[in-house]
């Protein structure tokens, strides 16, 4: 699970406080008659948050805190304020109390889309996909073209196994934002996990042209899922082979020792002849749905299997 929250965390929260902090330093409502020059302790609920949002941009995330906590205390109905905290608190690994006050700024205001997107990464960071998929769904209904909602959406979709329509929301945030790279990053993964490698490597072919540390990462790995699944695929074919040709060896065996007398004593259980003509045709029909490809290899071990049963059987008859 940590490895999963990792990844999510990684592939969203990069951007994520550069996106609070340019949508809280727009919606903040700023007293104009107030000035920064002011004696300390005298900053507004507004100025403090600022403040705190600056923090965040430096990464000081546990000052952030005590500034979004002081202008909570001064103006406990501000939502930037709380969203703002939830965030800092995410940076942090804070993930429950960090989803607690992304819910208090919705409370706060209901159609506060980042409030409801945030709430979608921290839902993510949590392994809660499917309430992240609501919380980013929820985000896109406030505010349609929130591309970083849609691609948030798209992560969520992809961590739930739902491939096409994790490709979709990465599509729609490309298709709102062309230029967004970590879309383009995301759905470069997406498409790996849909078994769709062409499409993947055009998305590194595209971010190559936006950023090329996501296009590394990304290229790094399609490069290690095609050595993964090579690697899957020769073991899975080699054991399949051999079970498949013990398999035919024993059927071989079985069928030989029908001529013989006693036919009892050639048996793997001497008492049990049905029972062993089972476990023979169990083993080839394993063998076969191991590997579940009929290649050149499966046919060596039919010949295999073959061989070893004549030989088995012409040595008991000895």
């Amino acid at each position: 699970m940590k490895a999963d929250m990792k990844r999510y965390s990684g592939r969203l929260t990069d951007f994520l406080h550069f996106a609070v902090i340019l949508a809280l330093l727009l919606s903040i409502p700023i007293n104009s008659g107030v000035a920064y020059g002011q004696d300390k302790g005298m900053e507004s609920a507004e100025e403090l948050c600022i403040l705190g949002v600056r923090c965040l941009g430096n990464g000081r995330y546990e000052e952030a805190i005590q500034y979004f906590k002081k202008s909570i205390e001064k103006r406990a109905d501000l939502p930037e304020a709380h969203t703002g905290l939830g965030v800092a608190y995410e940076k942090l690994g804070r993930y429950k109390e960090a989803i607690e006050s992304h819910r208090q700024a919705i409370l706060i205001k209901p159609d506060y889309a980042m409030a409801h997107y945030n709430l979608g990464v921290a839902y993510g960071n949590l392994g809660r996909f499917q309430e992240a998929v609501e919380a980013s769904r929820k985000a896109i209904i406030i505010k349609r073209d929130f591309a970083e909602a849609h691609t948030s959406l798209g992560v969520a979709y992809e961590r739930l196994g739902h491939y096409k329509e994790a490709i979709e929301s990465h599509k729609q945030a490309i298709l709102i934002k062309p230029d967004f790279a970590i879309a383009h990053y995301n759905l470069g993964v997406a498409y790996l996990k849909a078994k769709e490698k062409k499409m993947a490597v055009e998305q590194h072919r595209i971010l190559k042209t936006l950023d090329q540390q996501l296009a590394s990462k990304l290229l790094a790995m399609i490069s290690t899922e095609g050595k993964e699944k090579t690697v899957i695929y020769d073991l899975k074919v080699w054991i399949g082979s051999v079970i498949f040709a013990l398999g035919v060896a024993g059927l071989i065996w079985w069928i030989r020792n029908l001529f013989r007398s006693p036919l009892m004593q050639a048996m793997f259980f001497s008492k049990h002849p049905i029972l062993n003509f089972i476990i023979v045709i169990i083993l080839v029909i394993i063998g076969l749905w191991v590997h579940s490809e009929f290649t050149m290899i499966p046919l060596i071990g039919l010949f295999a299997g073959i061989l070893i049963g004549w030989r088995i059987s012409r040595s008991k008859r000895r």
